[in-house]
């Protein structure tokens, strides 16, 4: 995901030099292995980290944008909430953490862009 996001950087780069304002929703997901205060807070964290690529690609280049609210960025957490019913909560179960299925709700996606 690291190639589209450098990519989608370069796109929004140009939309907003060309003086659009753009508004980006991010939702951040958990497998539900642990808490679910716990995996919401950590979805938070995860979005944080995508706002951050922002905050500092290109040396700060959408710092600015930010700033003056040119580009937005919305977030919505969902911890565990929206998790594959088939991925396992039980902390013994080494599927809860290693199988296929529980790494893909480990993500965060930018689900629209305005």
């Amino acid at each position: 995901g690291y190639n589209l996001l450098e990519r989608f950087s370069e796109i929004l780069l140009t939309r907003l030099q060309r003086g659009e304002p753009v508004e980006i929703f991010l939702k951040g997901y958990t497998s539900p292995r642990a808490q679910s205060d716990y995996n919401l807070k950590l979805s938070q964290r995860r979005i944080s980290s995508v706002r951050n690529h922002f905050a500092t690609w290109q040396r700060g280049i959408f710092s600015r944008y930010l700033e003056n609210e040119q580009l937005k960025i919305s977030e919505k957490p969902f911890g565990e909430t929206a998790a594959d019913r088939v991925v396992s909560d039980k902390l013994t179960d080494p599927n809860s953490i290693y199988s296929p299925a529980a790494m893909r709700e480990r993500r965060v996606e930018i689900v629209e862009v305005r």
